[in-house]
C-alpha cells in the first residue's frame, strides 16, 4: 500500500515555521495564499490526489474567491476524492448555533486561559519568532472573516461539481463540512 503525501498550505510563514520545527518530515511545506493566482501551481502537484482537507483556512475568503477556490479544488482531486473542510461557518443572523459558539469559546477561555487572542499576543514576545512575525505582518497577509453561511458553502461546492456535501460534525458555529467530488 502506497504511503499518503501531505502538502501542507499556508499563507503565514510563523504557523509553517512552527509545524516545521514540529513535525519536519510530516508533510511538504509550501507558503501560498489560497485563491490567490497560481496558488495550486506552488503545490507542485504529481497528478490527481484524493483529499484535500482545510482547518479554518476558507473562511476568510469572498464568496468570489471561495467559488472559483473550490472550481480549483475539484480540478485537482480524483472522482470520488473528498474535500474537509473544519471551519467556523455562520448559519445567517444571529442563531442558536452562534450563540453556542461563542458560549463554548467563553467556557474553553475560563479553564485554559488562553484563546487565539492571548496565544498570538504570546508569540510576538517570543524573540526567536520576531523576524517571522514581522512577515506576517506584510500587506495583503491578512484577509477579513466573510459572512458566507454554511448554506451558501454547500450550493457553492455543489456548483464548483462536488456532490453530497453535508456537515459531519458541529458544535456551535464549528462546523467539518465533507463534499465528494463527482
Amino acid at each position: 500500500m502506497a504511503q499518503a503525501q501531505i502538502v501542507a498550505v499556508d499563507m503565514d510563514p510563523l504557523l509553517l515555521a512552527l509545524a516545521r520545527a514540529r513535525h519536519p518530515d510530516a508533510a511538504r511545506y509550501v507558503e501560498a495564499v489560497i485563491g490567490e493566482e497560481g496558488w495550486t501551481s506552488a503545490l507542485a502537484l504529481q497528478g490527481p490526489i484524493d483529499a484535500v482537507v482545510s482547518a479554518t483556512a476558507l473562511h476568510y475568503l469572498p464568496e468570489g474567491i471561495l467559488r472559483s477556490t473550490y472550481a480549483e479544488l475539484r480540478t485537482l482531486l480524483r472522482p470520488g476524492g473528498v474535500l474537509i473542510n473544519a471551519d467556523h461557518l455562520s448559519q445567517g443572523g444571529a442563531g442558536f448555533a452562534e450563540f453556542v459558539g461563542v458560549r463554548r469559546v467563553e467556557r474553553r477561555h475560563a479553564f485554559d486561559h488562553e484563546d487565539w487572542e492571548t496565544w498570538w499576543s504570546a508569540i510576538k514576545n517570543e524573540p526567536e519568532l520576531t523576524g517571522l512575525c514581522a512577515e506576517r505582518r506584510k500587506p495583503g497577509l491578512v484577509h477579513a472573516d466573510c459572512a458566507v453561511t454554511l448554506g451558501r458553502y454547500i450550493e457553492l461546492l455543489a456548483e464548483a461539481g462536488f456532490g453530497h456535501a453535508t456537515p459531519v460534525w458541529q458544535v456551535g458555529n464549528s462546523y467539518v463540512l465533507v463534499a465528494i467530488r463527482q
